[in-house]
Parts: structure tokens; C-alpha cells; sequence
């Protein structure tokens, strides 16, 4: 965790510090510090590496299919994280073609169709230039109320759990 930093520059005890704080806000205590890549589990080496990152405080990152591979826990776990660094101001460009992260999380859409930009913008707009094959289930729904004329926040809809809170307040 501390090589980025260290080739940025920083001192080896402030790279430390760096590291050992990037650790933490991946939600792994300073007993990783010391441990072995080769001692941790797949979740475990994506939130090391990402705290790697974190470490130098860039103002970007770019992330490719953060979640492939894990479970649903080590998708919900390195989303989270994503959301905080996000809040702690690090604007996060991450390419997925799981269309339920981006629905629930994404604030811009860009569509690249064959190498080529086919859309850039808002998210809902942009899923209307998706087949409907790759549109998330809770968009779909959303869709379908919408054409019901139900009163609802409709730009607060993005899961499951958003959707339960705007009909409960329709009551």
C-alpha cells in the first residue's frame, strides 16, 4: 500500500501514515499492513489494492469491472468503499456492464457502442438508448409506474429499498 506514495514522493513515514489510513478506509485494520498478498482472500486483495490508490489521494480514479468476480457481499463492499471515496472527493469513473451498478450508482452514463460514443449524459435518458435486454429490472418497473401515473419521486428510485420508501410515503 505504501509503493504508490512512495514513487509520489512522499516520505516513507508519511507513506506510512498514508497506507496505514487507506487501510482503514477500505475497512481493513493495520494487521494488513504487515500481511502477505498472497495470505488474502479475492475481497480482501481488491480492497488492498484500492487502498494502494486511495494512499496517493488522487482526484480521479478509474476503475474496470471493479465487482467481477466477487460475490454479492464483495460487490456490496467494494461499492460501499466506492461511495465513500466518492464523498471524500475522488471522482470515480468506473466501467461495468452491470447496468443495476450504474442505475443505482452512477451519476453520468457514457454508451460506447463498437469503440464509439453512442450516448453521454443522464442516466435514465441513456437507458432509453439500451436494448432492453441490459436494463435493470428495478428501471423497468420504474417505467411501468410511471405509465400508471403513480405520484411518486421517481429520480429517488434506484433499488429495491428506494422504491419500498417512495410507496410507503404515497400511502
Amino acid at each position: 500500500v505504501m509503493f504508490a506514495p512512495l514513487n509520489f514522493g512522499y516520505s516513507e513515514e508519511e507513506a506510512k501514515n498514508l497506507a496505514i489510513h487507506a487501510l482503514n478506509d477500505v475497512q481493513l485494520d493495520e494487521s494488513f499492513y504487515e500481511r502477505s498478498p498472497i495470505e488474502l482472500s479475492g475481497g480482501e486483495k481488491r480492497r488492498v489494492a484500492l487502498a494502494g490508490i486511495i494512499a496517493t489521494q488522487p482526484k480521479y480514479l478509474i476503475l474496470d469491472e471493479p465487482t467481477a468476480g466477487l460475490d454479492q457481499k464483495g460487490i456490496d463492499n467494494i461499492l460501499n468503499l466506492l461511495v465513500n471515496i466518492y464523498k471524500n472527493g475522488t471522482n470515480i469513473i468506473l466501467v461495468t456492464h452491470d447496468m443495476e451498478i450504474v442505475y443505482k450508482y452512477a451519476d453520468l452514463l457514457m454508451i460506447l457502442d463498437d469503440g464509439k460514443l453512442k450516448y453521454f449524459g443522464d442516466v435514465d435518458e441513456g437507458f432509453k438508448h439500451l436494448d432492453e435486454v441490459y436494463l435493470p429490472p428495478i428501471y423497468l418497473l420504474k417505467e411501468e409506474l410511471k405509465k400508471n401515473n403513480l405520484d411518486l419521486n421517481y429520480s429517488k428510485i434506484k433499488d429495491v429499498d428506494s422504491l419500498i420508501y417512495e410507496l410507503k410515503k404515497e400511502k
